[in-house]
């Protein structure tokens, strides 16, 4: 079942300040396009998008978005461009590779660039080296979501990262930039906070 945003107006902090700066940059990477759009999203988003489009896949399709597609398998889909909402996931690159090699081989990719890759919560060397490996990089424009602090309800934010993993079993710092700039977002909207709480080593460091 499709998750509904929930209502942030018993939150003690404004909350809505969060969920419109998501959803006007969503709105802002796919004015960057015109004609037909094919949005194709990260399976594993689960509903963090439901949570920041309240009206929901209406404002999308106001936006120029014809067809939705889930980031598997192949693409059979004609669009003038394909834009892509995913996490900052090497793997993922493979199969946005895939997506674009086939279309090389159909003809249907030309001069123009069609495929446009938007990382959450931002853009890392290693899926640009992806890209780079797979010899499609030239074919595509990779940017930055900042979709990092998701509110799910009035007093719980998550950013949704598996920090454990790609830390201590990755040995990937990149999560620890991303906990540091979505805490410093915070600081942007509400301010510095008077008292800081941190549990465990890596909370402190």
């Amino acid at each position: 079942a499709q998750q509904k945003a929930c209502d942030l107006r018993n939150a003690v902090l404004d909350l809505n300040q969060l969920r419109e700066d998501n959803r006007l940059e969503l709105l802002e990477i796919l004015d960057q396009f015109n004609g037909s759009k094919c949005l194709i999203l990260d399976p594993n988003l689960g509903g963090r998008l439901n949570h920041v489009l309240v009206e929901g896949a209406r404002v999308l399709r106001e936006n120029g978005v014809t067809s939705f597609r889930e980031l598997k398998g192949d693409l059979d889909e004609e669009a003038d461009h394909f834009i892509y909402l995913c996490r900052a996931h090497p793997p993922h690159m493979l199969t946005i590779a895939r997506h674009v090699k086939a279309a090389l081989r159909s003809g249907m990719a030309s001069s123009e660039i069609k495929f446009h890759i938007f990382l959450i919560p931002r853009k890392t060397y290693l899926c640009q080296q992806a890209l780079e490996d797979e010899l499609v990089l030239p074919y595509t424009t990779v940017g930055d979501f900042h979709l990092d602090l998701v509110a799910f309800d009035a007093d719980l934010l998550s950013l949704e990262v598996d920090i454990y993993k790609g830390t201590k079993v990755q040995k990937d710092p990149q999560g620890w930039d991303w906990c540091v700039q979505a805490l410093l977002k915070l600081e942007t909207f509400y301010g510095c906070p008077s008292r800081v709480k941190a549990i465990g080593p890596a909370a402190k460091a």
